[in-house]
């Protein structure tokens, strides 16, 4: 039985960070839901675009996540907050 919730996603991005792609993939398409959400929020005029460059921009946050913090998560939510 696969373990669920934030414990189980943090999981993941450590196996990331380390260098599993599998995890990787798996931590950006568990997430994808709240970029997709923000850009439908935003009315992006550019849909794959925005996508594209969240999704990125996603990835580098969870390279640079540090467990036991909130410095990946202040960085997204800035990132969300400030795209224009």
């Amino acid at each position: 039985m696969k373990e669920k919730g934030p414990k189980r996603l943090g999981h993941l991005i450590i196996k990331a960070k380390s260098g599993d792609k599998e995890a990787l993939n798996e931590a950006v398409e568990r997430l994808k839901p709240i970029v997709r959400k923000y850009v439908d929020r935003r009315g992006y005029p550019f849909y794959a675009e925005m996508e594209q460059d969240l999704t990125e921009e996603l990835i580098k946050v969870i390279h640079r996540y540090e467990p036991e913090t909130d410095w990946g998560e202040k960085n997204l939510i800035d990132y969300f907050k400030n795209f224009k």
